[in-house]
């Protein structure tokens, strides 16, 4: 999966403007919401961990990476078990397109 793929998500998703600004008010509301559980949790005497929104975040994106592992370790099985077998076939154009993109890249 492409970097760029991950932020095209819902769960992980890029704002601008006023939108920016709105979800600043949400994580805001949401932190002063925990510092209240905790500070609730304190005087009842109790513990209590708050995660940060950032935090959430991360752990998302990582299970997004971790979903990509598992989805690019099926394909490299899928393309072992075809060379194996014989029925792997290579595409010309396939091939050419992506010999003249390297060319690009690499005289830039």
């Amino acid at each position: 999966m492409e970097i760029k793929k991950l932020f095209e998500r819902n769960d992980v998703e890029s704002t601008s403007g006023s939108a920016q600004q709105a979800a600043k008010k949400r994580g805001v509301a949401a932190f002063q919401d925990q510092q209240a559980q905790a500070d609730a949790a304190r005087r009842a005497g109790e513990d209590s961990v708050t995660i940060s929104p950032l935090s959430r975040q991360l752990a998302q994106l990582s299970q997004i990476l971790s979903e990509d592992e598992a989805q690019q370790a099926d394909r490299v099985a899928e393309l072992k078990r075809q060379v194996e077998e014989g029925t792997y076939s290579v595409s010309r154009d396939d091939v050419a397109r992506s010999v003249v993109s390297f060319a690009a890249d690499t005289a830039q």
